[in-house]
């Protein structure tokens, strides 16, 4: 049987058209893209024909593509001289990657010195751990944790962003310099304890806990033409479960469910991906939620992505 319905929803404040489908092996007719979402109340019963329908993922290379080394490291200062674990980090959408950086003081040099980052992109954000350390007699190592907001930008392909690593003090600095690169890629995670939150005879509710970007208040995210964003699910449940959903956004195996603490896998064990990739006169929007139990979707979340301006 093929179920299929609207939904009218405001996302980052543009009013969004979402059609939704989930094939339970007849076909009635067709829809662009999206999840089924049913009456409010209605039990959902799913056929065991359901199958997976979208093993054959364009992807994008440029979701783990590493941003190419600087031609310059430098590092060198009149006192200390600053060291990088990495200089070419490279972090997902909604996550974080965190490098060394070591000050080691030239002979005689005592003192402290204070660090900081410059030309981070829009929607990335650095803290150190410490941001001010004592340097004597070898080397001293803080933790830089460079975090990317789902709201940033990805790098367009064979692109980064020139970042620095600035150490100082009160007689002079150094710096170290880096290629930054934000990945269009990012992980939805299934929320832990996923059943207690399904409320019965309550339709379609957006839950934050599948990630705030997902949830009640949606963030539409952003991305090149032609530089698709490639989503990984992962379940942090301790109960295995499917996505139902469709679309852009295919329907799981429902002969292969996602295990518990684990991302979905292909047949071959590979990780599974969906890549959303938008165009300037077709944003996408999807939803889905866990396909097995009654009244699924009030554990459901969205997905809204549109062409960067």
């Amino acid at each position: 049987m093929k179920r299929s319905g609207l939904l009218l929803g405001l996302v980052s404040g543009v009013l969004a058209l979402t059609s939704f489908a989930c094939d339970d092996g007849v076909s009635t007719g067709s829809v662009r893209r999206g999840g089924y979402v049913p009456a409010a109340g209605e039990q959902v019963d799913h056929d065991p024909n359901d199958v997976d329908d979208g093993d054959g993922d364009p992807g994008n290379p440029n979701a783990t593509t590493p941003p190419p080394a600087p031609g310059d490291p430098a590092g060198q200062g009149g006192e200390f001289t600053v060291g990088l674990s990495s200089t070419t980090p490279a972090v997902d959408l909604g996550a974080s990657a965190t490098i060394d950086v070591s000050i080691t003081g030239k002979p005689g040099f005592t003192g402290e010195v204070d660090l900081s980052a410059t030309g981070l992109p829009a929607g990335v954000t650095a803290a150190f751990a410490p941001a001010k350390v004592t340097v004597g007699a070898g080397a001293v190592t803080s933790k830089l944790t460079l975090t990317t907001a789902y709201t940033a930008i990805p790098s367009a392909p064979n692109a980064s962003t020139p970042i620095q690593i600035v150490a100082k003090s009160a007689g002079g600095q150094a710096t170290a310099n880096a290629n930054f690169k934000v990945n269009p890629r990012l992980t939805l995670t299934i929320p832990m304890n996923v059943d207690a939150l399904r409320q019965a005879g309550v339709g379609t509710q957006f839950k934050s806990e599948w990630g705030a970007a997902f949830g009640a208040t949606p963030t539409q995210l952003r991305t090149q033409e032609g530089n698709g964003i490639v989503v990984v699910v992962r379940n942090a449940d301790s109960t295995a479960h499917i996505i139902h959903s469709g679309g852009a956004f295919p329907h799981g195996d429902t002969g292969r469910a996602i295990q518990p603490l684990d991302v979905e896998k292909l047949a071959d064990g590979t990780t599974r991906t969906r890549t959303l990739s938008p165009t300037a006169a077709s944003p996408i929007n999807v939803s889905g939620y866990p396909h097995e139990g009654a009244n699924g979707p009030s554990v459901s979340f969205r997905i809204g992505v549109a062409v960067a301006p």
